[in-house]
């Protein structure tokens, strides 16, 4: 029971979108969905047990949804959002999540009348529009570790874990030189071990990791216990004409490419840090210019020209979005570009969902996704360390 609402100090049903007592950073968007949901219930009411127990688990879930940071991960619907929120959610540990927030049937007054017009009632299935991938496993481990933070036994991931660029003040053994040699006019080079040498989080991982010294559970332990979002920010946001994932965001068009090649190249590389690209033995931003039938132009140029521009908005993130990706996928795909990336870039560099949503989206090894991600991201330090390029050297 809540100890917000309770038998004796209950709110009205229909003043739930107004009235809720929620912190004030959740209100706009609390009041947007649970008002979507009572005025399908005063259309839809059965004044049973069973009915309004579906409707207070309702109004749980979305609080829980809006309030850690997740967008509702089901094909939820405002002309029927009772029936397409799914049974596999843990009610238990969302309860939990929410502590006073929880609502029950006895902390509501159901001041609704009962309509006899099933006729109206939704299916129990409604189709969306929005294509989103099934997820059976995420609702209940997100919400015990939601559980668990709320109590204070662990904290949620944060975003800086993930960065491809070096801790603030990163560590160095001093007396463990991972490299040392001297370059064709006789200047040495000296590169130190960095720390800790078994990484803990993800932006510990250096060039000068040894894979080989990590255990199973310290690979498994460089997944995040939430999914964080980590592209652009316009790319969660709804555009129209763009197929949109409640996870992934914005699945932008590439002509000769479906949408599930997008979906998986955007799991693989879901995060892009100052890129650069070979031009004519000059190294510059990769951002600018796209390569098209071995020519490079310049993006700003060719654009409009582009089938995808039609759809695409013309904004910076959307434009860098799809000149990286496009790449990506030819690459992938065995295309030989003229004016390659500078520096390799490859797959799961990147882990930003915890493993059992990785799993949900078909990727099952998710071990070997671990591995991957050390490996690629000992490739991205090397590849543009200027001690081991100017060495000649890249592991």
């Amino acid at each position: 029971m809540s100890l917000m609402y309770s038998s004796t100090n209950r709110i009205k049903f229909t003043d739930i979108s107004e009235r809720y007592a929620v912190p004030k950073q959740y209100k706009a968007k609390l009041t947007e969905v649970h008002g979507s949901l009572i005025l399908y219930v005063v259309n839809h009411f059965h004044n049973t047990r069973s009915y309004k127990q579906k409707v207070v688990n309702a109004l749980n879930v979305l609080t829980y949804c809006i309030m850690f940071n997740e967008t509702p991960p089901f094909n939820w619907k405002t002309d029927n959002p009772i029936d397409t929120i799914p049974p596999e959610f843990d009610l238990e540990a969302i309860q939990e999540a929410l502590s006073d927030y929880w609502l029950g049937i006895e902390s509501i007054e159901w001041d609704v009348s009962p309509t006899s017009d099933t006729a109206k009632s939704a299916p129990n299935r409604v189709e969306s529009s929005r294509v989103t991938q099934p997820r059976p496993a995420r609702a209940s481990t997100t919400a015990r570790t939601a559980a668990l933070v709320q109590r204070g036994v662990m904290s949620f991931t944060p975003k800086e874990d993930l960065y491809i660029q070096a801790p603030k003040y990163p560590l160095f053994d001093f007396s463990k030189p991972w490299l040392s040699m001297q370059d064709l006019q006789g200047e040495k080079f000296v590169i130190y071990t960095t720390l800790p040498e078994i990484p803990t989080r993800q932006n510990e991982i250096s060039a000068t990791t040894d894979m080989s010294k990590m255990t199973d559970a310290e690979l498994m332990n460089l997944f995040p216990n939430h999914m964080i979002q980590t592209r652009a920010a316009a790319m969660y946001e709804p555009c129209p004409g763009i197929e949109y994932d409640d996870d992934l965001g914005c699945i932008i068009p590439i002509e000769g490419f479906t949408a599930d090649q997008v979906r998986e190249n955007i799991i693989k590389y879901p995060h892009f840090y100052k890129l650069k690209r070979w031009n004519e033995d000059v190294l510059s931003s990769f951002y600018h210019d796209i390569e098209i039938d071995g020519e490079l132009m310049s993006v700003s140029a060719v654009w409009d020209s582009l089938v995808e521009s039609k759809v695409i908005p013309k904004q910076s993130d959307f434009i860098k979005e799809y000149v990286v990706r496009r790449y990506l996928l030819e690459r992938d795909a065995g295309v030989q570009h003229r004016y390659e990336m500078y520096g390799t870039l490859d797959p799961f560099l990147t882990l930003f969902m915890p493993p059992e949503q990785y799993v949900a989206r078909g990727f099952n090894d998710v071990l070997s996704i671990s591995k991957q991600c050390v490996q690629s991201r000992i490739s991205f330090k090397q590849s543009r360390n200027p001690v081991l390029k100017r060495l000649n050297i890249h592991g």
